[in-house]
């Protein structure tokens, strides 16, 4: 009977996951973040990255709470959901700020005795450097929605009254399993779509990035004002 108890439990659990990582604000989140490069592994990193900043920070309030070390204040989870709030909106600036800049920039030489200039994007160095900076971001921001929002309520809470840790780390990482497939999947779906857009017409790859990065602010403004 235990053992079928256990069993509900992290089913349950697994499918909260997959739930959880659903919401709005963190596939706008993801969304934003790899809308600076199209396709299925570079979406699917910034994913990974968000779900383990996620899962990190659930298994840190874990331990501390088990421990007893803190508890998990209300004012805590909502102060970070309005964080989420206003990174939602400076990653939907920052997507306009690309797609209007198209990280292009002006080149000067001389040819002849003549001065040219054009335009042209920047190196594969830079836009390596700026896909490692936006992992990096990525870890941040999950570990944000990881104090934020539902999370604590589908995680925590019910890991508050798990006996011993063991069943409880259990329950965390089922339900953190739960959140990283559906995130990845979700990551994959629109690093590809980004992909085969951009095959077709790059004024369809506009128009995605535009609307995520609009629903992105409009999102961030809710949970700001909320």
């Amino acid at each position: 009977m235990m053992m079928e108890n256990i069993a509900v439990l992290l089913t349950f659990a697994f499918g909260l996951g997959l739930l959880h990582a659903l919401d709005a604000d963190h596939i706008l989140a993801v969304s934003a973040l790899s809308s600076d490069k199209s396709g299925f592994h570079n979406s699917t990193r910034y994913a990974l990255r968000w779900s383990v900043g996620h899962g990190a920070i659930l298994l840190a309030i874990t331990v501390l709470i088990h421990w007893s070390v803190i508890s998990m204040p209300a004012e805590v989870s909502a102060l970070a959901e309005q964080l989420v709030g206003v990174v939602l909106i400076v990653l939907g600036l920052l997507v306009l700020y690309q797609i209007r800049s198209k990280r292009l920039h002006f080149h000067f030489h001389k040819h002849k005795n003549k001065t040219h200039a054009h335009w042209h994007p920047h190196d594969d160095q830079d836009i390596e450097k700026k896909n490692h900076q936006h992992e990096h971001k990525a870890f941040l921001i999950g570990g944000l929605h990881g104090l934020a929002g539902s999370a604590p309520l589908l995680a925590i809470i019910p890991l508050s009254e798990a006996k011993p840790i063991s069943y409880s780390l259990l329950y965390l990482l089922v339900f953190s399993l739960g959140v990283f497939l559906a995130m990845i999947s979700f990551g994959g779906l629109f690093g590809s779509l980004l992909k085969r857009l951009a095959e077709v017409s790059e004024k369809y790859v506009t128009t995605v990035k535009t609307l995520v990065a609009v629903l992105a602010i409009s999102a961030g403004v809710h949970l700001v004002s909320a």
